[in-house]
């Protein structure tokens, strides 16, 4: 019994020494006993899943830290981090370096599965992993542990009881002797030495039963024993097609037999997908790869979409067909390590749209790695090192798999065959295909021309009169830079991109009967046993893998077809790792955005009747981060006019993406990353509809791309903060108090010494180029009547000038007014920046363009969007209004600190050197922009925030006024005022207390705005309102009787305590302020009563400057343009000569 306790405990150290976790073990312990590794292994990944991140932490401190061994440390751990010992100091010191910096960072240690990789393999892993979030690095460093759990549970199911683990058979004799008798029998030393438990003595004899020895003899010796080719048997092309220069017949002519082989079934695409992610730094088969698109799909979906589009373009181009029965078959050739993932992958993304009876998964064949000398090569105790038998394997595993013979079941004549990592890739490419018919070629291959003689890449040419792909270590210099001078590009310039084409016949008759025993010979460092079985990697060639390429047949073709296309909407190669300049993910990505922007502005171009219109179409996708449209809008750039005319309509976000609307949403339809975040936040809601399928591929889209605009942790975060400052916002008497006497300087009350001194330091600000006015037009004018944005309504003056007019031309004044002031040679600039908002930027930017700016350079005038937020239930949740939109709302004008932010908008005031910004209201007719007086105020002053206010006219007038709150200066809204405050008076000036009534007309120091677009937790009002949403059933939207929701709004003002310098001046309502807010007939702040008073200022500036009227009635009418005058100067000589002046009148400049 003693002995069994003895037994017991031992057993569980050992497991302790396969994973530090205490409850892995003790876990693993009562699952035991286990009958074979396949067993264990499950029983560790069911462990796994109940490890709380407590657990893992424990296993992840039981590590030593990879690099310099500064402790001894254990016989596992010394074997799994052997590649260290052979590293230069130089790697190590980084190792070390970064250790630190990732435990800094994480919390826990660097873990890496180390068994087989090198030292700077490992340091290469470790700086690619220090850039994800510490709950992204917790889960791939579990995944890491796993895997060294699994390796090292291999091992000791090698040593401990036989109780726990089952016998250890021997290899069969009769196979021991056949391989002594080949010189083979090295591979069985672990074997004869008792150390294969029985699943592994079952692994190893399976693996060494399926060899053919005799075979594989014949190919080491034929492959070895070749001779060197000479580049004088090699020719270039003598006939090829180059697509661009083929006529638009023969390109739609092609076109149509791709469709008809297409329509009649004949048609198979596979792509050679065996690859891993390694160099990616992707941990799964290449195909899953996502090379950053903002839909996140990986390579399989595109290239399964592409299928699908073109299988839509068959059906229309075919409407007699039934659509069931166009089909283009997809095949996908896997690997030995991947087969299994690649179809699992599928399986649960349901074959992205295809048919599950299109699909067709096979792995390419594996041969057995050697010495130099021939011999096996193990790679641990009970395994053989292999290797993929390279994409020329194809042909024998289209065979030996079966995938041959369905094709022929299935009447497909022709394969396309292409490379998995070619983003750009047209599947099936109708164009090709036919091309290649319309040719009678066996065989077909796209290629791009070589960009330059050194491109690394094999080129096709001839060998001896037969097709070839010529390494381009093949080729010396003198043909590497050859020209053919006929057309005037590299003789040898051909480049192979893997993009084939073959007939069904081919293959069956000429290439599968003739393969060559010939392999390719790669001199690689290979993984192997050491004398302990443990695998490690030699930092020298220590043997050789035999492969094959797939151009390899092309000798045997009778008829081949070569057309070459345009690199870059034909090839994006994924081959590099991220922040690669080539090659790289990055790099594919710029080319299908680029690939997207061509097909948009082709689509335009058809559309657009002005090239003006299409300037500045092109221009807004320019300024797009990222165009991605879907394989099932457009295959290759056609049916995009729908969308274009969308776009061109809309505005535009960062990121343009496009899905179509034929094909219904499902859970795929939604990035991972994203539905991760939303998730995490509580608000996976959001997707419901998508999920069911509810909306269609479009409608996901769009609710998609409005959903990445929000950090949802951040918002709920924002949430929380402004419904907990909602509940304790009471405002008690004392804590409010009425501006001091002194704290508004009153402009009329100002001395006219000071006045000129206040109005050169404006000019001068203006002179010197600091200044810049900023309009918040975000909104409609729909309360006016008006189907548009507030800022192009005409309020009914003679001159029939919109808001936005007006206000250019006050601009265009003050920039002459300061010249003629300091004598420039030209006017000066003021950067005039226009906050619309999603609903109507568009239309403002176009209106600006139509009116040529109104006399502005195109260059001053910058326009930005301000954001919106999501509308909340009452406990949190975003609301939707219909299936597949978020209720939102704008984020109110204090939306401007973070859209000037988002929009660069504020770096580039830093960049132009503007050191103030005036703000201002876009409804006040009568605003000064840019005032001078006003700048120079505040310059004067040296205010870091100034405004502008009016004095209230009565005590309920429903304005906001500048007061103080805790001694801060803010604005009061006039239901935060009770009525005894608000009929306070003043008994030193006999007007009320809280009077100083805010008309948002304010100035910013730039340093000031800086430090308010910064802010990192601004503060948000709760606002109760009747929000809209949708039903249940995503069917309709119901609009609410009552309060349903919340939405958060701020405002400009919320800034205001944080100023360090801030001033008042205060200005006649008269002479600045007419807001337009109501309806025509309305009895206040309406269209007419803003035309009144613009017509009122006029006459007093007519009148102060000498002029005389007959009949002057008070509703007369008289509008002086403002490149007449700003503020009534300048108007003495034409008060002379035309008095008396006949109302009513319109002067403007001549």
């Amino acid at each position: 019994m003693l002995n069994a306790e003895k037994e017991e405990l031992s057993f569980h150290e050992n497991l302790l020494e396969c994973c530090g976790s205490s409850r892995w073990a003790a876990e693993m312990h009562k699952r035991s006993p286990f009958q074979n590794i396949p067993e264990l292994s499950q029983a560790a990944d069911e462990v796994d899943a109940l490890l709380t991140e407590e657990d893992w932490l424990e296993a992840f401190a039981a590590h030593p830290k990879i690099g310099r061994v500064k402790k001894p440390i254990k016989e596992w751990e010394a074997q799994e981090q052997m590649a260290t010992k052979n590293a230069d100091e130089a790697t190590l010191d980084r190792l070390e370096e970064l250790n630190d910096a990732y435990y800094k960072k994480f919390g826990f240690i660097y873990i890496v599965c180390a068994t087989g990789k090198s030292a700077s393999e490992m340091l290469r892993i470790l700086e690619s992993r220090l850039h994800n979030s510490r709950e992204d690095e917790l889960v791939i460093a579990a995944g890491e542990q796993s895997k060294i759990t699994k390796i090292r549970l291999k091992k000791l199911s090698s040593r401990v009881l036989t109780s726990k683990f089952g016998l250890m058979p021997h290899v069969p004799e009769e196979l021991a002797r056949k391989l002594r008798v080949a010189g083979q029998g090295h591979v069985l030393k672990f074997d004869d030495a008792n150390k294969l438990v029985a699943s592994e003595g079952q692994e190893l004899t399976a693996e060494l039963e399926s060899l053919d020895l005799e075979l594989l003899q014949k190919i080491f010796k034929a492959s070895t024993s070749s001779k060197a080719l000479e580049t004088n048997n090699i020719e270039p092309l003598e006939s090829y097609d180059l697509l661009e220069e083929c006529s638009i017949e023969e390109k739609q002519r092609w076109e149509d037999r791709g469709f008809e082989a297409i329509s009649q079934g004949q048609l198979c695409a596979l792509v050679l997908s065996g690859g891993q992610g390694t160099r990616l730094g992707f941990a799964g088969p290449k195909g899953m790869y996502n090379v950053g698109l903002p839909s996140e799909k990986s390579l399989f979906q595109l290239f399964a979409e592409r299928l699908l589009a073109l299988e839509a373009l068959v059906a229309q181009k075919y409407p007699m067909q039934s659509r069931d029965t166009i089909q283009i078959m997809f095949y996908v050739m896997t690997s030995k390590m991947n087969h299994n993932t690649t179809v699992e992958f599928f399986e649960n993304h349901n074959f992205f749209g295809l048919k599950k009876s299109q699909m067709f998964f096979f792995p390419q064949g594996t041969l057995p790695c050697l010495t130099l000398e021939g011999k096996l090569i193990l790679e641990n105790t009970h395994k053989l090192a292999v290797a993929s038998d390279g994409n020329g394997g194809i042909y024998k595993a289209l065979k030996t798999s079966g995938a041959l013979t369905r094709l022929q079941g299935h009447g497909v004549k022709y394969i396309h065959v292409f490379s998995v990592d070619n983003a750009l890739c047209k599947v099936a490419d109708p164009v090709f295909i036919g091309y290649c018919i319309d040719k009678q070629a066996d065989c077909g291959n796209k290629v791009v021309w070589k960009s330059r003689p050194d491109e690394n890449v094999g080129v096709v040419a001839k060998r001896n009169g037969a097709y070839c792909v010529v390494e381009y270590t093949e080729l010396n210099d003198t043909a590497s830079k050859q020209i053919d001078p006929a057309t005037g590009k590299l003789s040898f310039g051909a480049a192979n991109i893997c993009n084939h084409f073959f007939t069904v016949d081919f293959l069956t008759d000429v290439v599968l009967p003739n393969l060559s025993l010939e392999y390719h010979v790669a001199h690689k460092k290979i993984a192997m046993a050491d004398d302990s079985g443990a695998t490690f990697t030699p930092t020298e060639n220590s043997g050789i893998k035999l492969e094959s390429f797939i151009f390899d047949v092309f000798t045997l073709s009778s008829k081949m077809a070569v057309l070459s296309v345009p690199r870059k909407t034909e090839f994006a190669p994924v081959k590099n790792p991220p922040r690669f300049p080539t090659d790289s993910p990055d790099s594919a990505r710029r080319m299908i955005h680029e690939e997207g922007k061509s097909w948009l502005v082709n689509a335009a171009s058809s559309i657009l009747d002005s090239s003006d219109e299409l300037a500045n179409f092109e221009r807004k996708l320019e300024e797009a981060i990222c165009i991605e449209i879907s394989p099932l809008v457009s295959y290759n750039g056609e049916g995009l006019s729908t969308h274009v005319n969308f776009l061109i309509k809309n505005f535009l976000r960062d990121i343009i993406r496009l899905e179509s609307s034929k094909f219904m949403a499902n859970a795929n339809s939604v990035p991972a990353s994203l539905r991760k975040t939303y998730e995490k936040a509580g608000q996976s809601h959001v997707f419901r509809f998508i999920d069911a399928g509810k909306i269609n591929a479009h409608e996901a889209c769009e609710l998609v791309e409005d959903l990445r605009q929000y950090d949802p942790h951040q918002i709920a975060a924002l949430f929380d903060r402004s419904v907990k400052a909602e509940s304790v916002m009471n405002v008690d008497a004392d804590e409010i108090a009425p501006l001091e006497d002194d704290a508004v300087q009153q402009l009329s009350e100002t001395a006219p010494e000071i006045m000129t001194k206040w109005l050169d330091l404006g000019l001068e600000a203006v002179a010197n180029g600091t200044i810049g006015a900023l309009i918040l037009s975000g909104g409609q004018g729909t309360r006016l009547g008006f189907a548009g944005p507030k800022g192009m309504y005409d309020i009914g003056l003679p001159s029939g000038r919109s808001l936005f007019e007006i206000f250019a031309l006050r601009i265009r004044k003050v920039q002459e007014l300061a010249q003629t002031r300091f004598m420039l040679p030209k006017a000066p600039s003021i950067m005039l920046l226009i906050m619309t908002s999603a609903m109507n930027h568009e239309s403002i930017v176009s209106f600006f363009h139509e009116m040529n700016y109104f006399g502005l350079s195109r260059d001053q005038v910058h326009f930005f969007s301000q954001g919106t937020l999501p509308c909340f239930t009452n406990d949190g949740k975003f609301i939707l209004e219909t299936a597949s939109q978020l209720a939102r709302a704008s984020d109110g004008n204090s939306g401007i600190y973070s859209a000037l932010k988002r929009s660069k908008i504020l770096d580039l005031l830093c960049t132009r050197n503007v050191k103030h910004l005036h703000v201002f209201s876009v409804d006040n007719v009568l605003c000064k922009v840019a005032d001078p007086a006003f700048i120079g105020y505040c310059i004067d002053q040296d205010a870091d925030c100034g405004i502008k206010v009016v004095w209230k006219t009565r005590p309920d007038e429903n304005v906001g006024v500048v007061a103080k709150r805790n001694g801060k200066y803010c604005v009061l809204e006039y239901s935060e005022l009770d009525r005894a405050a608000s009929e306070r008076v003043n008994p030193t000036s006999g007007k009320l207390s809280f009077g100083a009534a805010n008309i948002c007309n304010h100035l910013f120091r730039i340093d000031f705005l800086k430090r308010c677009c910064n802010q990192t937790d601004p503060n948000y009002h709760v606002a109760r309102k009747k929000i809209s949403y949708v039903d249940d059933k995503g069917t309709k939207t119901i609009t609410p009787m009552s309060n349903t929701g919340i939405k958060l709004e701020s405002f400009i003002f919320d800034v205001f305590p944080f100023s360090q310098s801030f001033k008042v001046l205060g200005v006649t309502r008269e002479d600045e302020f007419a807001p337009v807010k109501n309806a025509p007939g309305a009895v206040s702040d309406s269209p007419l009563t803003a035309r009144q008073l613009v017509f009122q200022q006029c006459k007093r500036w007519l009148l102060e400057a000498g002029a005389t009227f007959i009949d002057n009635e008070s509703d007369s009418i008289c509008e002086i343009s403002p490149l007449l005058s700003y503020n009534g100067e300048g108007l003495e000589e034409l008060a002379s000569t035309k008095s008396p002046i006949q109302l009513p009148v319109v002067l403007d400049r001549t």
